[in-house]
């Protein structure tokens, strides 16, 4: 579906169609597109008859940075990033609505060259984090006032990380500053969660969301690991290797969606992602060496910690016309990594979000929206004592993103 999505909420993008980022994010009590039923499938009740929706857009991130005392100030390579979203739905009764979506669920792509290292060589740093998410499920309307909705969640993740893989040092007086640099690639895992919400008319003109989706597990099982022991005489080694203790987190968000007038719509939510649950300390099991002098067993834990994560949205809707509406949204979410963490594999720092977006109804029953996605820039100055980037290490974060959807709403 692409080769990654660089996310802007932590892992996970800032929206997933682009009615949905045209207002920010504040989807939860508005969204009226196939991406319902993997935001809040209670949504799904607006659609009257069925539609399809085609998604494509790029991420142009050439503008996240890191630079540290080692005298490195690199822009990362992996840009642009071009990524594609699709969604089906249809109205299978007076009051049930079903629905499929694949979309991209979020993930990180950083590649540097060329760094210079404490330990006197020249190497790369590497990754790629890819999740997809393929929903399905329904609506039901309960009552007038009321209606809920429920999808499967299953999300496809796979990762490829290079961490000075051509690096080996032994520090013979102190072994705890041994360091062997390594690759991983033919990681992928496949996982499932449920997602529900729903959806009530406050008034003719007011209406909120709420949607919950459970905590799935993000874990790499018989990956391949590759550590090099030049340093100890081995060269490199290959390991079998499993990454465990990280999930897909679970979220609960409220939204509001308010028809202020027969021109204008505000939206706004707040979603919490809980984070502290999902990457706190993943762990690496490195077994199976290929060389037998090798040590039998590596075990590392990454040390994360990241702090819960609530994500501000507000957004705006103006009619131009019968045919064109006009939207702009902002998003908010305060960077959940800690400073003294803070790796270059991970510059999810992004706070500030303005976005720009249109809808345009065309002839014969299609439509076509677009939206332009601004990360402001941010940039943290840090010290992690558990990375080799020595004290006072900058990450600097902007990116854009464009997306366009083509949809057709079938009329009868």
């Amino acid at each position: 579906m692409s080769r990654s999505v660089f996310a802007t909420n932590g892992t996970n993008a800032l929206a997933l169609s682009t009615e949905a980022f045209g207002v920010g994010g504040a989807d939860i009590g508005f969204i009226r597109d196939t991406a319902a039923v993997a935001v809040n499938p209670a949504n799904l009740e607006q659609i009257t008859t069925a539609r399809i929706d085609w998604g494509l857009g790029i991420t142009e991130a050439g503008s996240i940075r890191h630079s540290d005392s080692f005298g490195n100030s690199l822009t990362q390579e992996n840009s642009p990033i071009p990524f594609a979203t699709f969604g089906y739905a249809k109205r299978i009764s007076s009051k049930t609505v079903a629905g499929v979506a694949l979309v991209g669920q979020g993930g990180v792509g950083v590649e540097y060259e060329g760094l210079d290292t404490v330990f006197g060589t020249r190497d790369e740093l590497r990754n790629i984090l890819r999740i997809a998410k393929f929903s399905a499920g329904f609506s039901r309307q309960v009552n007038t006032a009321l209606s809920m909705g429920a999808s499967l969640e299953v999300i496809y993740s796979d990762l490829e990380q290079s961490f000075f893989p051509s690096t080996s040092f032994v520090d013979p007086g102190n072994a705890a500053n041994n360091f062997f640099g390594y690759e991983i690639d033919k990681a992928d895992t496949l996982t499932a969660g449920v997602r529900i919400g729903l959806r009530y008319h406050l008034s003719e003109n007011t209406s909120i969301g709420v949607a919950y989706v459970t905590p799935m597990d993000l874990e790499f099982d018989n990956i391949r690991y590759v550590t090099d022991m030049s340093a100890m005489g081995l060269g490199k080694v290959r390991y079998e290797a499993d990454i465990t203790n990280q999930k897909q987190p679970q979220e609960l968000g409220i939204g509001i969606a308010v028809q202020a007038s027969d021109k204008l719509s505000l939206v706004a939510e707040i979603n919490w992602i809980n984070w502290s649950n999902a990457f706190d300390r993943p762990r690496l099991k490195a077994t199976k060496p290929n060389n037998p002098l090798a040590p039998p067993i590596i075990e590392t834990e990454l040390i994360q910690e990241w702090d819960d994560q609530y994500i501000f949205s507000a957004g705006a809707v103006y009619a131009v016309d019968d045919e064109l509406n006009l939207r702009a949204g902002i998003n908010y979410a305060k960077n959940p990594i800690p400073d003294r963490n803070l790796l270059p594999l991970f510059p999810l720092i992004g706070e500030r979000h303005a976005v720009l977006g249109f809808g345009y109804d065309l002839p014969g029953g299609w439509h076509l929206d677009g939206a332009y996605i601004r990360s402001l820039p941010n940039a943290v100055t840090y010290s992690n004592p558990n990375a080799p980037f020595g004290p006072d290490a900058e990450e600097k974060f902007s990116l854009w993103h464009l997306m366009a959807t083509l949809t057709y709403n079938w009329e009868h």
